[in-house]
């Protein structure tokens, strides 16, 4: 819901939701909308993502710096990447490549961290290509850079307290099955 509220609110054309996994080494794809591909999985909707995991680490173990949702979990900071084919530095790389794969073409980008209630990185937010009235992509506005990492923390808090309710409900299980034998 908070994927599909940010990508209304920039009115976007495709946004994913990274998770951090269960080991720490890797950014997975949680939740992914995109109009133009008609991709919507993860979340509610019952599909598994396709791509793969996000590695958060290099060979050698050094932070992972060369892909925009990676930077992003590492450094804490938001990016705004108005065109991924003007920008020269390392970050547009991987819709680049992504775009090789699937043919979806990426130009302009959002990406900011979900914060939980600890302020620990637990994810990550990206929105796609950013678009005007008439449809064609355009930058995303800067002032976006401000609110979008608000909309990821409270996604991040969210997830945080549905994971905390699945686990007082395996602990009551456990004491229920305990206390009937």
């Amino acid at each position: 819901m908070i994927l599909a509220e940010s990508r209304k609110f920039t009115n976007c054309d495709a946004g994913t939701f990274y998770r951090l996994s269960k080991n720490k080494k890797f950014l997975e794809f949680t939740v992914m909308h995109n109009d133009t591909m008609k991709e919507y999985s993860g979340g509610t909707s019952g599909i598994k993502p396709s791509p793969p995991p996000v590695p958060l680490y290099d060979e050698n173990s050094k932070p992972n710096l060369s892909a925009v949702s990676t930077y992003v979990f590492h450094t804490g900071e938001s990016i705004n990447i108005p065109d991924v084919y003007i920008d020269k530095t390392p970050l547009s790389d991987g819709s680049k490549k992504y775009e090789k794969i699937t043919g979806y073409r990426t130009n302009s980008l959002l990406v900011a961290p979900m914060k939980n209630h600890d302020n620990d990185i637990i994810g990550v937010l990206q929105l796609i290509n950013a678009m005007d009235n008439n449809g064609k992509i355009i930058p995303f506005d800067m002032d976006w850079g401000d609110v979008i990492p608000f909309l990821g923390s409270q996604a991040a808090v969210a997830l945080d307290t549905l994971e905390l309710i699945d686990e007082i409900e395996k602990l009551l299980d456990s004491l229920i099955k305990y206390t009937v034998k």
